[in-house]
């Protein structure tokens, strides 16, 4: 009986610890996302601020 609460208790940490993993990455990936766009839209102002016409 110990045996089976002690892996049940292995189960429950490595789970607890991917769905930390995969949180963390998704707050990278977010981070990184929102560092794209910015200087992205950066660079379009960058562009536009020095364009008189468009045709």
């Amino acid at each position: 009986m110990r045996a089976v609460i002690r892996l049940l208790a292995v189960f429950l940490r490595v789970g607890i610890l991917n769905e930390l993993q995969y949180r963390t990455n998704l707050y990278v990936q977010l981070f990184r996302s929102t560092i794209s766009l910015g200087t992205g839209l950066a660079g379009l102002g960058v562009v536009f601020s020095h364009t008189e016409t468009l045709a």
